[in-house]
């Protein structure tokens, strides 16, 4: 089929969220749309031209840069299967989701058979079986379930039934480390939820050696009183850290037109501030055994809200690119954040704004909007008097400046 880009092209916005393996590694990601003021999300069954428009976004947008080389994981409307359209992504790039919770009748799920046979991997949401549904089953990869939705013993007792299947299961609403440790037990092999962003705090009386080194230069280096000689005796400390730091001072993503070769030389570039910045950026990347996911989202946090700051003329946007890259911290340290706060010298409005305490003060409501659009709670995507549009840029901006970004702490 034939796509071509509407005279005016509505405004979409769209987000990206995890789907992780066992070890707790990005597996893929779901891909969660918005169009004008109405959350389209799970999609309008009966609309067939749902599929056009978001293929226009992939036009737009790309989809490199929305989930890298992993799969996309899209709700495909029922009007479209109906319609039995010429699908407009690659088979090998997509995981097609149906919601399979409520009545199907034979022809929907014949064209679902047809879609499979196809070569489309199929992900079924929510399957409600019936007597019908049996065909539906043996035309599926992949079932999804949102485990809020079941008692501990009716989710164990529909894995059995659909493991006998031989389909992999994925869990969604898995919020917690808990969930996701008793949803591995029961057989799911995909999961789906804020359980990685949830700390798993450990009940030791120290932090592990790396980590309390981690959390000492971050202390130092957010010190405002804190001087350079210092901060290059602190960075030298940490092989790792200063291969990492000067790599990333050396990308394509600051442009400068000869090399730097020392914490000094950078700094005389650059700047204290943007370099304490910065530096926290490649400690953070550098700590062992912490979920790459972790480290990104941190990442497209920090450039988020500056740039949300930026944007709507706040003031100081260095502070609330602070606020995004440590608002993950307590899941990094395995640490409550009210701990491990009282080790950062930071200010009581980015404390206010890291403890998500609706203060109401600009950095916390940067912070609410990014993880609001990050979770895509549509409704609550809101900054300063930004609008839908704007934010939009704002959230693509970050993902290629994130991407670029990444490339170099890898």
């Amino acid at each position: 089929m034939l796509i071509e880009p509407p005279e005016k092209a509505p405004e979409i916005s769209v987000t990206r969220q995890p789907v992780y393996n066992e070890s707790a590694e990005t597996f893929g990601y779901e891909l969660l749309f918005r169009h004008s003021d109405a959350e389209f999300s799970s999609l309008d069954h009966s609309d067939p031209e749902s599929s056009q428009i978001i293929a226009n976004v992939f036009m737009e947008i790309g989809l490199k840069l929305l989930v890298g080389d992993k799969p996309a994981f899209i709700n495909l409307p029922h009007g479209f299967i109906r319609e039995q359209q010429s699908i407009p992504f690659a088979k090998d790039k997509f995981i097609l989701q149906v919601a399979a919770s409520g009545a199907m009748d034979d022809a929907l799920i014949a064209a679902i058979g047809e879609l499979h046979a196809q070569g489309f991997s199929i992900a079924l949401d929510e399957l409600v079986m019936d007597a019908n549904k049996q065909a539906l089953l043996g035309y599926s990869d992949m079932i999804k379930l949102d485990i809020s939705g079941y008692s501990d013993n009716e989710l164990a007792d529909y894995c059995v039934q659909l493991q006998e299947a031989n389909r992999l299961l994925l869990a969604k609403r898995v919020d917690s480390q808990d969930d996701f440790e008793r949803c591995k037990s029961l057989g799911f092999r995909y999961f789906q939820g804020s359980f990685l962003s949830e700390p798993k705090v450990v009940r030791y009386k120290t932090l592990p050696t790396n980590k309390l080194l981690l959390l000492e230069i971050l202390a130092r280096i957010q010190d405002p009183e804190v001087e350079l000689v210092e901060l290059e005796e602190l960075i030298n400390r940490d092989v790792g850290i200063s291969f990492k730091f000067l790599r990333l001072i050396n990308s394509a993503n600051f442009g400068l037109s000869k090399k730097v070769e020392s914490l000094h030389q950078a700094m005389l570039l650059l700047g204290l501030k943007e370099i304490k910045s910065w530096v926290s950026l490649a400690a953070l990347s550098n700590i062992d055994a912490v979920p790459q996911e972790l480290t990104d989202m941190s990442i497209m946090r920090a450039r988020m809200c500056k740039a949300l700051a930026q944007k709507a003329g706040c003031e100081d946007p260095d502070a609330f690119f602070t606020v995004g890259m440590f608002s993950l911290i307590d899941a990094i340290m395995s640490k409550s954040m009210t701990s491990i706060l009282k080790s950062l010298p930071f200010s009581d409005e980015i404390n206010e704004a890291l403890l998500r305490r609706k203060s109401g003060t600009a950095m916390a409501e940067a912070l609410d909007c990014v993880i609001a659009h990050e979770q895509g709670e549509w409704h609550m995507i809101k900054f300063a008097r930004l609008t839908a549009q704007e934010i939009r840029q704002v959230y693509i901006d970050s993902l290629e400046w994130c991407r670029g970004v990444r490339s170099q702490l890898a």
